[in-house]
C-alpha cells in the first residue's frame, strides 16, 4: 500500500501545472467551451444595461461558436434565443415562441417529411430505374435520366437528401460498366493513389450539379428559398402573398430547366466529347453492346421489388 501511494506521489510530481490544464481541457472542453464563451463575448454587452440589438448580437456570437463546436446539443443551441431574449427584454416569450412554429416551419417540417417517406419507399429507385429504361443505354441517354431525375426529386427535399439517395445509384451503374471494361471508375496517380476518373467525375457532378438547381424550383426545395420566404412575410405582413407555393414555382422553374440545360450541356461536351466526334473522351464514352446487355440485366436485379420493371 505505501509503495503505490509512493508510486502515485512521483507520477504526480512529474506533471506540471500546464499539463494537467490540458489534460482537463481536452477531456471536459464542451464543458469549459459552454462556459467560457458567454464571459468572452460580455463585452457586446457592457455597460449594462444593453440596448436590445446588442443582447441580438450577443446571442447570434454565442450561437455561432455553439454551432460550429457543437459544445452543447444543436437543438439545444437553437433555443437559446427563448431564455436570453425573454430574461432581457428583447421580446417576450410568447412572440419569441411564435417563431419557432410559424407556416415556414411547418413547411420545412413537411418537406422532412416527405424526404424520409420518399427515401423509404424507395420512389427515387423506381424513377432512376424507370427512366433509364424509357431513354436507353448510352452516356449521353443515362447523364440526362440522371440529371432529371435527381432535379426532380430535389424540387421536394433538400439538396443534401437528394444527392445522398442518388450517389449510390451512380456508383451502382458504373460498377456495372467497369466490370465490362466499358470505364474505369479510378485512375492511378504516379505516386500509386487511386483518384476519380473523368467519367465518375461527371456522373457524381451530375448529381451534386442537379440536386442544387432543383432546389431551386420550390419553396421547400432549399431552405433559402423557405427563409426568404418567412423574412418577405415578417417584413410585408400586409403585402399579398405573392410568394405562395404556385406562383414561385411559376417563376422558378422556367430558370431551373434553363440552367440544367446548360449544366447538362457542359457536361457531355467536357466529359463525352459531344460536338467533338474524334476526341478522345468522344471514344471513351462509347458503350458496347455487350456492356448494355450486362446493364440491362443489372436493372432487372435492381428493379426486382421496386415495382420500376
Amino acid at each position: 500500500m505505501a509503495k503505490a501511494k509512493k508510486r502515485v506521489k512521483v507520477v504526480n510530481d512529474n506533471i506540471t501545472v500546464p499539463e494537467i490544464v490540458k489534460c482537463f481541457i481536452s477531456v471536459h472542453w464542451r464543458g469549459v467551451l459552454t462556459t467560457v464563451t458567454p464571459l468572452i463575448f460580455l463585452f457586446v454587452i457592457l455597460p449594462l444595461p444593453a440596448e436590445p440589438y446588442c443582447w441580438v448580437a450577443y446571442t447570434l456570437l454565442i450561437m455561432a461558436v455553439f454551432w460550429m463546436t457543437e459544445c452543447i446539443p444543436i437543438a439545444v443551441t437553437g433555443f437559446l434565443p427563448v431564455v436570453i431574449f425573454s430574461l432581457s427584454g428583447v421580446m417576450s416569450t410568447r412572440n419569441v415562441c411564435r417563431c419557432y412554429m410559424n407556416d415556414t416551419i411547418i413547411m420545412f417540417l413537411g418537406s422532412l417529411f416527405l424526404a424520409n417517406c420518399i427515401e423509404q419507399s424507395g420512389v427515387h429507385k423506381r424513377l432512376v430505374y424507370f427512366a433509364v429504361r424509357i431513354i436507353g443505354y448510352s452516356h449521353f441517354k443515362l447523364l440526362f435520366a440522371m440529371c432529371s431525375v435527381t432535379t426532380f426529386v430535389s424540387m421536394w427535399i433538400s439538396n443534401t437528401a437528394a444527392t445522398t439517395m442518388m450517389v449510390p445509384i451512380n456508383f451502382a451503374l458504373l460498377k456495372v460498366f467497369e466490370e465490362e471494361k466499358v470505364l474505369k471508375m479510378y485512375d492511378t496517380t504516379p505516386d500509386g493513389d487511386l483518384v476519380a476518373s473523368d467519367m465518375t467525375t461527371c456522373y457524381f457532378c451530375a448529381a451534386t450539379y442537379s440536386a442544387t438547381i432543383g432546389g431551386i424550383g420550390t419553396l421547400v426545395g432549399t431552405g433559402t428559398n423557405l427563409v426568404f420566404k418567412g423574412l418577405f412575410t415578417t417584413e410585408y405582413p400586409k403585402e399579398p402573398d405573392y410568394l405562395s407555393f404556385p406562383l414561385f414555382s411559376a417563376f422558378a422553374v422556367p430558370y431551373m430547366i434553363v440552367m440544367e440545360a446548360f449544366m447538362y450541356l457542359y457536361l457531355i461536351t467536357l466529359y463525352f466529347g459531344a460536338f467533338r466526334p474524334d476526341s478522345p473522351e468522344a471514344k471513351s464514352s462509347k458503350i458496347t453492346p455487350a456492356a448494355k446487355e450486362a446493364a440491362k440485366k443489372n436493372r432487372g436485379k435492381k428493379c426486382q421489388g421496386t415495382g420500376a420493371n
